[in-house]
């Protein structure tokens, strides 16, 4: 026959064991990298807008970090991105053979050449 005091100690013990395993347990979760340094603005504003400018995480910037803006008609690079330097692709050149719109830019995946995003401009021609 168990001990009288052992039953009131046990559940004790095991409560407190119960305890220090969530403490621990969500101390490992919360555990945070190290901050990501605050980058300046860009040192020439960006002629378009749009998710992959903006500071704010989304599907799209995080699987496509560095674009293009290539003029489709005539397939030549109009300007760049990258959000994780927050400046401008280097030598950047269009990979890929995939179509692009002949009138409009076509916002490009840097790595891939894959068409992200079309942009209608005024002043473009629309065929």
């Amino acid at each position: 026959m168990p001990h009288p005091l052992g039953r009131l100690v046990a559940p004790v013990i095991v409560g407190v064991a119960a305890g220090i395993g969530a403490v621990v347990a969500q101390s490992m979760l919360t555990r945070r990298g190290p901050a990501q340094p605050s980058l300046g603005a860009p040192e020439r504003p960006l002629p378009f807008e749009g998710w992959w400018s903006s500071d704010a995480s989304s599907p799209m910037a995080y699987a496509h970090p560095a674009v293009l803006f290539v003029d489709g008609g005539s397939r030549t690079v109009v300007d760049s991105w990258d959000r994780r330097t927050r400046s401008r692709v280097p030598n950047p050149r269009i990979v890929g053979s995939e179509p692009l719109p002949t009138d409009a830019i076509a916002v490009l995946d840097a790595s891939t050449g894959d068409v992200l995003q079309t942009l209608h401009t005024p002043g473009m021609a629309r065929g």
